[in-house]
């Protein structure tokens, strides 16, 4: 190359060795004065080719280890993690169906590794650390801890496809899939208000870096103001999350909370409730306060558990997350990283299904537990 050759010139010949493989990916570049020399140039030249090979998605720099390629095709592990938050087998977490979804998806050739973080960030950084080496991509539940999107990001920086399902954490720009509740929340406030009910409550655990959590929350309050022409905050009351864990003070955190709402001069009449381990302590007070499920009060859930979880599901109405399809969403945005590494991050939102209750065509129980304690169905 001639003397003097411009940054621009470098940054060129640099990506075309990238590009045709002569320097591999997470390969690690020669260090600017050595890149300086070759070139005959300054370090400052060099320095701005890189940063521009940086801007472009072709290498990455890291502190105190140097500038490693970024661009193309890892070596393929066939193997994918699955990294959540923790194992909960009250609501089926992490779902059977949504697990069906990826696994469909990703193929027979491909192996599913389920990584369980127990809410611990020091382990899940560990499993992201290592799976990020010991497979072809990550999908994660992400506990929700303020230092995760650093973290995730910082993987996905480092070239390992990286796709973020149900929570978003601040910081993090890649690819994710969401439930979108929010149509489906409108759907059973409108229903809601035909039936009668201006009155409508909604109980929650506050957590504020738990991203499709707000979302629940802020949908409730748009659609009481949309549809009721009310402020919804008037009618909002949180659980603390210390409860969520202890069956005993989380069912009477919803009963005083209950009590408070059903006594007051303009009492609540029917209520939403974040998710289901709230919708069934809701139905549990209710029938303690003297009134009747669906006839005397109605309920509205954001329903995860599988629905005969909870008691008397057709009293109750509930919004439905579509996991088979979050599943097989999350694989295909995974896939198309693992094929194409610089393809750009794409934000996915499944709408959920908003289903009334149909107390009128509900079996007996006697029915029900037959169909359970029968192998054959």
């Amino acid at each position: 190359m001639s003397n003097g050759a411009n940054y621009r010139e470098i940054q060129e010949l640099i990506r075309k060795r990238i590009e045709a493989g002569e320097l591999a990916f997470d390969e690690k570049l020669p260090r600017e004065a050595d890149l300086a020399k070759e070139f005959c140039v300054s370090r400052s030249t060099v320095h701005r080719a890189l940063s521009a090979l940086e801007q472009d998605g072709y290498v990455r720099s890291r502190k105190r280890a140097g500038t490693f390629v970024a661009w193309g095709r890892r070596e393929r592990k066939q193997l994918v993690a699955l990294i959540f938050d923790r194992v909960a087998r009250n609501f089926d977490f992490p779902s059977s169906e949504m697990i069906e979804g990826i696994r469909e998806t990703l193929g027979d050739a491909v192996g599913l590794v389920l990584c369980d973080s127990k809410d611990s960030v020091e382990r899940e950084a560990n499993f992201l650390a290592r799976m990020s080496k010991e497979t072809d991509g990550v999908i994660c539940f992400p506990i929700a801890d303020q230092r995760d999107g650093q973290l995730l990001e910082r993987i996905h920086g480092l070239g390992c496809p990286v796709v973020v399902v149900d929570r978003i954490p601040t910081g993090y720009a890649g690819s994710s899939v969401i439930s979108d509740d929010r149509e489906a929340m409108f759907e059973a406030v409108r229903m809601l208000r035909r039936q009668g009910h201006t009155e409508i409550g909604f109980i929650g655990f506050f957590k504020e870096t738990v991203s499709s959590a707000m979302e629940r929350y802020r949908a409730f309050v748009d659609a009481i103001k949309s549809e009721l022409g009310v402020d919804g905050e008037q009618n909002v009351r949180w659980i603390g999350r210390d409860f969520e864990h202890n069956g005993i003070l989380l069912a009477q955190a919803v009963s005083d909370t209950l009590f408070a709402l059903c006594r007051r001069e303009n009492p609540v009449t029917a209520l939403v409730c974040m998710q289901d381990d709230l919708g069934l302590k809701a139905m549990l007070a209710v029938e303690d306060l003297g009134l009747k499920v669906h006839s005397g009060f109605e309920i509205v859930t954001i329903n995860e558990w599988p629905a005969l979880e909870l008691r008397r599901p057709w009293d109750i109405h509930r919004i439905v997350r579509k996991k088979r399809a979050i599943g097989i969403a999350a694989a295909e945005l995974l896939l198309e990283q693992i094929v194409n590494p610089k393809c750009d991050a794409r934000a996915v939102a499944i709408k959920a299904d908003f289903i009334p209750s149909s107390p009128s065509g509900s079996p007996a129980l006697d029915a029900v537990q037959a169909w359970l304690n029968n192998d054959k169905e």
